[in-house]
């Protein structure tokens, strides 16, 4: 704090790399980062594009007196910023705040890019490849677990799953194969200064919606932040997940995302590694962990898959809904 010219009046440690620091009246968050030598540069690249451009939405942090956005000490960066306190807002407004904002930040940052539709192509077509294989591994496991007299936890976990499951794998070939579709239809690209962390927890909503935590940011098709937000949401909360994705139209209001774009947050949706991974793991390894660790990681899993199929549902609904008009005016 001395490199910021403040003396310690009040410090409370909120979390391992968070604190509280008072000064009379004003209050400030001091942050030990996870910046390293190889990213601190990307970070600083963050405040000089929301000083360009005006990104309002970006917590801005606190200069030292040598001008710096950090202060390292040895191999570690803190950085320091307004302490913002959360209104108590409902779990609905903060979504649609939310939506709002990150939506106008991706759509001030948008920057247009090339890509190679070809390699674009054999990149998914592996993929599929990879998810053919993802499902028999399953399958293999399954029929090993209905083989035991009594199934642990964990395998009726994913035994009761086994149907939602096979409707991830139909509905992300699906995504996929008319992601590609569009794509060769349409091969305009943009990337948007995403968050690429972006949780609730990263969001504070006061006179105007902001966005903390900027470690993990860089230039990335905006997608990723949103499958990130309703991964996290899916993982947090109980409430119907149909519901959340239903206030979509309030970022597509401020950053509308082409078809192929839509699919593509569908593919991110859905990519069953992290649900796979954990089955291979048990199957591999069923000592490593507790039967409550592991059941509750394949849970969080299975909801985050969830949040995949209501955004196909949604993206099924809205098309239509779509046809329905079209049908009506001719």
């Amino acid at each position: 704090m001395k490199e910021y010219g403040i003396m310690l009046d009040q410090t409370e440690q909120v979390s391992p790399r968070l604190y509280k620091v008072s000064v009379g009246q004003d209050v400030y968050a001091l942050k030990k980062s996870r910046l390293t030598k190889n990213t601190v540069e990307a970070w600083e690249q963050v405040y000089h594009q929301a000083h360009a451009r005006q990104l309002s939405a970006i917590l801005p942090v606190f200069l030292t007196q040598q001008s710096r956005l950090y202060a390292a000490d040895d191999d570690a960066y803190y950085y320091l910023t307004p302490w913002v306190p959360d209104a108590e807002l409902t779990h609905e407004k903060s979504v649609r705040h939310t939506f709002e904002a990150i939506g106008d930040l991706h759509a001030r940052t948008k920057t247009p890019i090339s890509i190679d539709i070809n390699s674009v192509k054999h990149y998914f077509n592996d993929y599929q490849k990879i998810n053919t294989e993802r499902r028999h591994e399953l399958i293999r496991s399954i029929d090993q677990f209905e083989q035991s007299r009594y199934m642990s936890p964990f395998e009726l976990q994913v035994c009761t799953h086994y149907r939602v499951l096979v409707k991830v794998f139909t509905e992300l070939n699906y995504h996929i194969d008319h992601f590609i579709e569009e794509l060769e239809l349409n091969s305009d690209w943009h990337c948007s200064l995403c968050h690429r962390h972006l949780t609730l927890p990263h969001v504070r909503h006061n006179r105007d919606t902001l966005f903390l935590n900027w470690e993990y940011a860089a230039y990335d098709h905006p997608v990723v932040d949103l499958a990130m937000l309703f991964h996290g949401m899916a993982k947090t909360f109980d409430e119907n997940l149909g519901q959340v994705v239903s206030l979509f139209p309030v970022y597509n209001q401020q950053n509308p995302l082409m078809t192929s774009e839509q699919h593509l947050l569908a593919i991110h949706l859905l990519d069953p590694a992290a649900y796979i991974s954990l089955v291979d793991d048990y199957v591999q390894s069923p000592r490593q962990q507790t039967m409550i660790e592991r059941t509750q990681q394949l849970e969080i899993a299975f909801r985050q898959l969830n949040a995949g199929l209501a955004w196909s549902d949604f993206m099924a609904h809205a098309e239509n809904s779509y046809e329905d008009s079209a049908g009506t005016e001719t």
